[in-house]
Order: C-alpha cells, then structure tokens, then sequence
C-alpha cells in the first residue's frame, strides 16, 4: 500500500471514528434531555455493576515492561491504577483521551483544529475537584 493509499485509509478510519463519537455524544444529549435523572441513575447503575466491583486485572501478571491504562477520569487515581504503580508499572487514567476526544469532535464540528489545550484548561477544575464523582 502505497503513502497515498495509507492517507486515504487513515482518514476514513477517522471519519468513521468521528461519526461513532458523534453519535455517541448525540444519542448521550438525547438520553438527558428527555430523563436527566434517570439516564444518570442508569449510568451509576452500570458503574456500580461494571465498574465498582474492583480491579478485574490481576497486574502481578503482567510483564514488568507494561503500561496501564484507566479510562476512568474521575476518580484520577482508580484501584486498578493504584495496584499498577505499587508494582512499578507505568500508569494512566482517562483524563488526557477525554481531553484529545474533546478536541478531535470540536475540530470535526467548527473545523477549528489545535484546541486540546483549551480543552485542557477548561476541564482541569473539574478533574481536579475531590467533591466531584462520576
């Protein structure tokens, strides 16, 4: 596959990408709009079942070289990530793919590129908030 080609398949990688976040953050606004209240006792239901139960890893089995990714961004500091860094793993939550797929859909939608940085900012308070639970 020639340069061209991989360009091509990139970008229709990512324009399919983008449509599935959009739907995603389209159907989430349509959830809320209708039942607040009850799609966020739903969300809590799921996190409760999924989520709560604890850490489904077991990093004593992974290699020494290994890094862990949380997606969960509230809390900053999960079990899972806790675990992987008391055994000397390098470790991550969430908070920085939130702030790129913040950025990527506000470009998709104005065209308006380069704005993780202001995505950055604007979130910061809230991750950084200890009152603040998902």
């Amino acid at each position: 596959m020639n340069t061209e080609d991989q360009g091509a398949e990139q970008a229709d990688v990512e324009r399919r990408l983008a449509a599935i976040l959009a739907s995603d953050v389209v159907g989430y606004s349509r959830l809320m709009e209708a039942d607040e209240a009850g799609t966020l006792a739903r969300l809590r239901s799921v996190r409760q079942e999924l989520i709560d139960p604890g850490i489904t890893i077991d990093v004593a089995r992974l290699p020494a070289h290994a890094t862990v990714f949380d997606l969960v961004y509230v809390p900053a500091q999960t079990p899972l990530l806790a675990a992987a860094r008391a055994r000397g793993l390098r470790a991550a939550n969430g908070s920085e793919m939130l702030i790129q797929q913040a950025a990527i859909a506000f470009e998709r939608w104005t065209g308006v590129g380069g704005m993780a940085d202001v995505m950055r900012t604007a979130v910061s308070p809230l991750l950084a908030d200890p009152t603040v639970t998902a």
